[in-house]
């Protein structure tokens, strides 16, 4: 019968063992944030766009991606807003 192949094997510990590998392993990393840096003729040529900024989330339910929407303006210098 099927059920002989699995004699002898306890499922109740290897269920315990997944679950103490588990606790085994190491934490998620703390981000790291990387700087951005832009030129101001980047900021230009970008304003008065709409572009799509996804940032994503770690968790216990794994990584989760959130998206949105943000409008480019025109970058404030201390020269004033001169082209």
């Amino acid at each position: 019968m099927i059920d002989d192949e699995f004699e002898g094997t306890d499922s109740v510990d290897a269920l315990a063992e997944a679950f103490e590998a588990r606790k085994r392993r190491r934490p998620p990393r703390e981000p790291r944030m990387r700087p951005i840096e832009h030129s101001l003729d980047e900021l230009r040529a970008m304003a008065g766009t709409t572009q799509t900024v996804t940032t994503y989330e770690y968790d216990s339910n794994g990584v989760t991606a959130h998206s949105q929407r943000a409008i480019v303006t025109r970058p404030i210098t201390k020269e004033g807003n001169a082209k």
